[in-house]
């Protein structure tokens, strides 16, 4: 899985991507000068408050799965959740997996 991050603070867009969910996180986490720990559970709230504060005019957050080209948005809670444990981990990465799989399904039974 490869994490993508838009950034767009007063018209100065980049992207950052990963493989690393908590290093991409980190890295959200300093675009946006707060210093909520990633694992914390009001995490994703900071980044809300800080979107809504500042020059901020977009910030997106997607899991693209190399494989199959599928792109899904990235739940900013649910990844924070995520890197708090391994358990928490391996049920985030599960249930991308699961839906990442059923797309792989869907395009063999079109290819056969």
């Amino acid at each position: 899985m490869i994490y993508l991050v838009h950034y767009n603070y007063d018209y100065d867009e980049s992207m950052k991507s990963g493989c690393d969910l908590r290093a991409v996180l980190e890295d959200i986490r300093d675009a946006f000068g707060i210093r909520t720990e990633v694992s914390h559970p009001d995490f994703a709230d900071d980044i809300d408050e800080s979107y809504a504060s500042g020059g901020w005019k977009g910030f997106t957050t997607h899991v693209l799965d190399p494989e199959t080209a599928a792109l899904f948005p990235l739940d900013l809670k649910q990844a924070s959740k995520a890197v708090a444990s391994n358990h928490a981990m391996i049920e985030f990465k599960g249930g991308l997996e699961a839906r990442f799989e059923k797309i792989r399904r869907q395009r063999a039974a079109k290819a056969a």
